[in-house]
């Protein structure tokens, strides 16, 4: 399974992304919400994992233009 990470932590997001790959999901890495934008358009990921604050924007605040790539967004707390 291949999981966007969206996360402006690189300590954390390379933690996350240790322990996924250990897993066998394979995991893309942006800190941004406008390299997230991107990702989400390429349209190469199976999940999404938000950071719910990031330094400028909300993660949320990206599910409504995934839907309108024709993606199902789920968000989960």
């Amino acid at each position: 399974m291949r999981l966007l990470l969206v996360e402006d932590e690189i300590e954390r997001a390379q933690a996350l992304s240790a322990a996924l790959y250990r897993r066998d999901y394979i995991v893309e890495h942006v800190v941004n919400l406008a390299a997230t934008a991107e990702a989400v358009r390429s349209d190469g990921h199976d999940a999404t994992l938000l950071d719910w604050s990031p330094p400028i924007g909300e993660g949320v605040s990206l599910i409504p233009p995934a839907r309108s790539f024709g993606r199902e967004a789920r968000s989960s707390c």
